[in-house]
């Protein structure tokens, strides 16, 4: 925070309140464009460590929950873009790479 007035004892505080009280909207926020619990618990889990991080960045106190409603936005949309390009890729692999035909169980050549 540039506040002169804030310490990191406070922007502690401040964050542990808008978690607190808003840990259910960003929750569904993630759950909403992931479709996955697992993950958009730790897209929270990762924009709450995020805004620890970033305090300095942050120029007033009272944006604090709109920046964190961005953060799990932005974490979430690149939790999905990294899957896409997963995926592709995934597909890529198993429409490029021969599968090995393997021999019956009953036939002894190779």
């Amino acid at each position: 925070m540039n506040n002169a007035s804030s310490s990191p004892g406070s922007f502690h505080v401040l964050l542990a309140e808008q978690v607190s009280v808003n840990s259910r909207l960003f929750f569904k926020l993630a759950h909403s464009i992931l479709r996955d619990t697992a993950a958009a618990e730790d897209v929270c889990q990762q924009s709450f460590m995020k805004a620890w991080e970033c305090r300095d960045e942050i120029s007033e106190e009272r944006f604090l929950r709109a920046w964190l409603v961005r953060v799990v936005v932005n974490e979430s949309l690149r939790l999905v873009r990294r899957r896409k390009v997963e995926n592709h890729a995934m597909t890529d692999l198993s429409t490029k790479v021969p599968v090995a035909v393997l021999p019956e169980h009953g036939d002894t050549e190779l």
